[in-house]
């Protein structure tokens, strides 16, 4: 039973040292990267730039168009219906980016002062920054000029329904 023993005890030096001497000459494969990890990992990292704003916003698209000045001199201000307020702007600018910024910054202040003659006559001053939230929130250019008679022309509007009901009966 001892030969046994010393013969198994010496298989298992051997096998146990030929494994070791496996492990030490087998070196560690650089790893592969996966062109589709890596490209999803670039992508995230362009996600997480800062995201460039240009200067001058892009002009609004798919504007009416006055082509001539008697046209917009029909356009009334006030409620169209109880969901639209319609502003009137005049521009002097000659760029038209130019021209588009002030208009609506013209027609947000515009449709302010003029929904403040509908509301109720004592308007608290909480009222007023609502009526500045609806137009800040609500309002866009619809239509445009030409440049006419060195001027261009713009119509503004405050779009939201129940915006009559809003202004006249609920605002303090």
């Amino acid at each position: 039973m001892f030969p046994y023993f010393i013969f198994l005890v010496a298989i298992i030096f051997l096998v146990g040292c030929k494994s070791s001497k496996a492990k030490e000459e087998i070196k560690p494969e650089e790893p592969v990267q996966n062109k589709k990890i890596t490209t999803k990992l670039e992508e995230i990292k362009k996600e997480k730039e800062p995201f460039f704003i240009p200067k001058e916003p892009p002009p609004p698209l798919k504007l009416y168009k006055f082509y001539r000045k008697e046209d917009w001199e029909r356009v009334t201000e006030g409620f169209l219906d109880s969901a639209t307020f319609q502003v009137k702007i005049t521009s002097l600018k000659v760029n038209y980016n130019e021209a588009i910024q002030e208009a609506t910054e013209v027609g947000k202040r515009k449709a302010v002062a003029l929904m403040m003659q509908y509301a109720f006559p004592n308007l608290s001053p909480e009222g007023k920054v609502e009526l500045k939230i609806l137009a800040e929130e609500f309002g866009k250019l619809v239509a445009e000029s030409e440049f006419i008679e060195d001027r261009r022309f713009f119509v503004f509007h405050v779009k939201r329904p129940a915006l009559e009901i809003i202004v006249k009966e609920k605002l303090k």
